[in-house]
């Protein structure tokens, strides 16, 4: 697992099970791309620019299943701000990278 994928806990979650200190993100699945879709968006304002903005509730189930321990899922409620915001960076980076050739 890449660094880029860990966030170190500001404030550690306290689980039934013990303390988490850092979450683990691993990359999505194919399966869970199709099912969420893309988490940025792409729209057309009245004056024609282009506006980019963030999907937040389609990061937030990125989150949820990408997330390990996955037994952490059930305690995001606990995550800080700073915390949350760091979690969405590294789901944002996974759609970040460059496409391949045949994903275009």
């Amino acid at each position: 697992m890449s660094d880029k994928n860990l966030v170190k806990l500001t404030k550690p979650i306290e689980t039934h099970g013990g303390v988490i200190n850092s979450l683990e993100f691993v990359e999505p699945s194919g399966k869970d791309y199709f099912e969420l879709g893309e988490p940025t968006e792409w729209q057309v304002t009245k004056g024609g620019d282009p506006l980019h903005f963030v999907r937040e509730s389609v990061v937030a189930a990125y989150v949820d299943r990408c997330v390990r321990p996955k037994s952490a899922a059930e305690h995001l409620s606990q995550l800080s701000l700073k915390d949350s915001r760091a979690a969405r960076k590294v789901i944002l980076g996974f759609f970040r990278e460059p496409a391949t050739e045949a994903g275009g």
